[in-house]
């Protein structure tokens, strides 16, 4: 009974240790710092990069004021601070002062390949670490995530036209402790981020190009939401004039932070600019990563042609409107 206890015991073991093994996806990586070779093998898991692959991309007109999500996404939070740990330890193990393991960091991130996104959608942090590589703006949200663990004060720079192919390019600047003779710099609420190039090796902090442009949106990485809207109607009640529609409406933060003083407002188009009802819904708010569905009624009279219109408004997010195909009543 005994041996049978800890074969038992032996198994389960096994089986555990199959289990995390499975779910993990070793990347190693090499670059140079110092003049010396550094290694650091990764164990990604598995079930978390799938997560953040198959989250849907933020797809709006105003598209750069949300990358900040990327980055302030706190669902990854433990995963990259192992990350960070582990590139401490070895700095530590270096002997490398506070700024030396800074840019020992962004040296890690400069050594990723470069490749270009099909469909130009950003990526989150550990799509990056997974492919060893991205663009400008997957390298800028990945050191912009790593230094934010580090305690470092980041915000992206975004230039609508960099170089001589006057193409869209993404940045990073940090905000550090120490004077940089000629560091190029964003004051942003009276504080100085230096410029950070993440695409490509050899680049210091405050180095920019001669031909780059002065002029860079500043994203603030500052938690978001990001609404989106979804709704369905039936009608519930006829009577000889009249039908009366019950409307759901559900509206759904995908972003990393709360909405503020959300509303709905529903309505039946009558034409020339007029509507036949409309209903509003009294102000919530959709904590991240939730959603929360209304529902509104509405009177509209028989046998007119006519379409639902809708919108959401909220103190800290642009309104969004949609409307449905004309139908008879």
């Amino acid at each position: 009974r005994k041996w049978r206890t800890i074969a038992g015991c032996i198994l389960i073991v096994l089986l555990t240790t199959t289990v995390v093994y499975a779910g993990t996806i070793r990347r190693t990586y090499r670059w140079e710092f110092q003049g010396e070779e550094w290694t650091l093998s990764l164990p990604i898991p598995s079930e978390l990069y799938r997560f953040f692959r198959d989250r849907p991309r933020i797809s709006c007109r105003d598209v750069f004021y949300y990358y900040s999500i990327y980055v302030t996404d706190p669902r990854d939070d433990r995963f990259l601070g192992v990350v960070v740990r582990q590139l401490k330890h070895k700095a530590r193990r270096a002997g490398f002062d506070e700024w030396e393991r800074l840019n020992f960091v962004i040296s890690f991130v400069q050594s990723l390949s470069y490749i270009r996104d099909i469909g130009e959608h950003a990526r989150y942090p550990i799509e990056t670490l997974m492919h060893r590589g991205g663009d400008c703006e997957d390298t800028s949200i990945l050191a912009a995530a790593l230094l934010r663990q580090m305690g470092y004060s980041v915000v992206l720079l975004y230039f609508d036209a960099w170089g001589e192919e006057k193409v869209g390019h993404m940045a990073i600047g940090v905000a550090v402790d120490r004077f940089i003779p000629g560091g190029w710099y964003w004051e942003v609420d009276g504080r100085r981020y230096l410029f950070l190039e993440t695409a490509g090796e050899g680049w210091a902090i405050g180095d920019m190009p001669e031909d780059a442009p002065e002029k860079a949106r500043i994203i603030e990485l500052t938690p978001k939401p990001y609404l989106e809207l979804d709704w369905r109607t039936t009608p519930t009640q006829w009577c000889h004039y009249r039908v009366t529609y019950r409307v759901y409406v559900t509206v759904a933060n995908r972003g990393s932070g709360r909405s503020v003083a959300t509303q709905v407002f529903v309505a039946f188009d009558a034409g020339s600019g007029l509507v036949w009802n409309y209903a509003k819904f009294r102000p919530f708010s959709v904590p991240r990563f939730s959603e929360r569905t209304i529902t509104l009624y509405l009177e509209v009279p028989r046998g007119e042609w006519t379409r639902l219109s809708i919108e959401v408004r909220s103190d800290n997010h642009p309104s969004i409107t949609c409307q449905s195909g004309r139908f008879r009543t």
